[in-house]
């Protein structure tokens, strides 16, 4: 992630891990589009990121399965079982993480929120109202497809959670 969240406007251009990424723009310019931009991408572990905008943001493991996010200026990490959710408090000197864990019904909720986040962005596909705008690497014919798929699985597996992350040594 960048190290702040809303400097993502050269995302296509820094996002140097996703060694493969498009980025989708909406072709309306009606303001009821449901995204303007969407930038997603693949490592070469196969681990999936997706960039709805400014927020939200998605990265899946190469099972497709939630790994972290970033929704409404929180950070998410998968604990396995559930998510943690983390706001980050800067200091001069140094980052803070606060944590809590979701219970089951937070947990629940944030699911369904980034399954009907996904199934919108599909439908917004489907219904040509966006258009790829750009594509590295550009010859990459086949990126496009295999998003659509692993975004069509996550939705039908209802966004299951990866491992839970290691976490840094105090």
């Amino acid at each position: 992630m960048t190290r702040h969240e809303k400097d993502r406007e050269n995302l296509m251009k820094d996002a140097q891990a996703l060694t493969r990424r498009v980025s989708f723009r909406s072709s309306s310019e009606e303001k009821s589009a449901p995204f303007l931009e969407v930038v997603a991408g693949i490592r070469e572990n196969g681990f999936l990121s997706v960039y709805f905008d400014q927020d939200p943001v998605f990265h899946f493991d190469d099972r497709n399965r939630l790994r972290r996010a970033f929704v409404d200026h929180f950070l998410y990490r998968s604990q396995g079982s559930t998510l943690a959710r983390m706001r980050r408090e800067r200091t001069v000197e140094k980052t803070v993480l606060q944590r809590q864990d979701l219970n089951d019904h937070e947990l629940e909720q944030f699911q369904s929120r980034t399954i009907d986040t996904v199934d919108r962005f599909l439908n917004f596909l489907n219904q040509s109202t966006a258009c790829v705008e750009k594509i590295i690497p550009a010859d990459d014919d086949s990126l496009v497809p295999e998003i659509l798929v692993r975004l069509e699985e996550i939705k039908q597996q209802k966004c299951p959670l990866s491992p839970a992350m290691a976490t840094k040594p105090n």
